[in-house]
């Protein structure tokens, strides 16, 4: 609710349909969800009550990616001159990345994939 905002939906007077199908769709889940919840005598009835909870809200789509990170990239890099990081943020540090102005063609990157598979099996 806190998240996704559906509280800012007002049920009575200017809601569209959408608004109100919406509303009645997180009003069901939450209803399934509680009914699963209060379920403590039969694990089994207790996970099944769930998974159709679960069911529901992904058929009928009550969580979107609300947010997803696009970082920024730069452009005419060369990728064989950037950190290969075995953990951690560290391949997203620009340090010492070769680049140009202008795009690098073909030919060039296959120089740069010839040296880098010179300089590894070295």
């Amino acid at each position: 609710m806190n998240y996704g905002f559906i509280g800012k939906i007002v049920k009575e007077g200017s809601t569209s349909d959408w608004q109100s199908d919406v509303v009645a769709k997180f009003e069901e889940f939450t209803t399934m969800v509680n009914d699963a919840s209060a379920i403590v005598d039969d694990i089994d009835a207790r996970y099944d009550a769930f998974a159709d909870a679960e069911a529901y809200m992904l058929q009928h789509a009550l969580t979107m990616p609300a947010v997803y990170d696009v970082s920024w990239c730069l452009t005419h890099a060369n990728e064989y001159s950037k950190i290969n990081a075995m953990y951690g943020i560290f391949n997203y540090k620009y340090v010492d990345w070769e680049t140009s102005e202008d795009a690098y063609t073909t030919e060039q990157y296959q120089e740069f994939e010839a040296a880098y598979e010179a300089a590894t099996k070295a």
